[in-house]
């Protein structure tokens, strides 16, 4: 707990071996639960999560985005933690991401990956097409986001039930962020963390078509809404 307040980490996975025994290795005391969504993975990931203590749902459809969502439908604490399985999100920003969030009475804090403190932690391929992505959807969206696809959000359970998300797969990532800006009842909110290199090998397999469809999403948003 936190100020009193219960904490859920959401963790999404499929076949994360080798970086989930990492990250809930460091999982701080505070943590009241541990939860993975699984979609079915093949090696010893369910193994590791029961090891430690970590429930289990497994997702058999596929996506992040569905994965987040079945999620959601599974957290019953006052607040939510979204983080990865490979360790790039370091567990030790989470108290002071928590307690900002109760002192400035944020329901939806994304935690922003830049400015980076290890460069080597995102390619600059990656970060160049960060950079573009959150810039178009500032301007077409009038909103001020640092970092438009960071998976670690501090979300408080009363704000789960105002998002109307559409999305299943990677693209889950950037519509919350719009939807929560979009939404007086969310709002949108941003705090810097140290973001780390990965544990293991990405299973980003094609990172420029991933980009585009990603453009073509935010420019549909904003036309057709949804």
């Amino acid at each position: 707990m936190i100020n009193n307040q219960t904490i859920c980490l959401l963790i999404p996975t499929l076949n994360e071996e080798e970086g989930l025994k990492k990250v809930l290795g460091i999982i701080p005391s505070y943590i009241d639960r541990v939860l993975i969504v699984d979609g079915e993975s093949t090696d010893k990931t369910h193994e590791i999560a029961k090891e430690f203590g970590a429930d289990i749902v497994v997702e058999p459809r596929r996506g992040y985005g569905r994965a987040m969502k079945t999620g959601f439908e599974n957290v019953k604490e006052d607040w939510l933690i979204t983080l990865d399985a490979d360790g790039t999100y370091p567990t030790s920003e989470i108290e002071g991401l928590v307690k900002y969030a109760i002192e400035k009475n944020h329901k939806f804090l994304s935690a922003s990956r830049f400015p980076l403190d290890d460069k080597n932690a995102i390619s600059q391929r990656n970060f160049l097409g960060n950079t573009f992505i959150t810039w178009i959807t500032n301007f077409l969206f009038n909103t001020k986001m640092v970092d438009g696809s960071s998976g670690m959000w501090i979300i408080h359970i009363s704000a789960l039930k105002e998002f109307k998300l559409q999305r299943n797969d990677w693209l889950f990532s950037n519509e919350i962020k719009i939807v929560a800006a979009l939404n007086p009842k969310i709002g949108f909110h941003e705090r810097a963390i140290n973001f780390m290199p990965r544990f293991g090998e990405t299973k980003v397999r094609n990172p420029w078509g991933i980009g585009l469809k990603l453009l073509l999403y935010i420019f549909a948003k904003k036309i057709f809404g949804g």
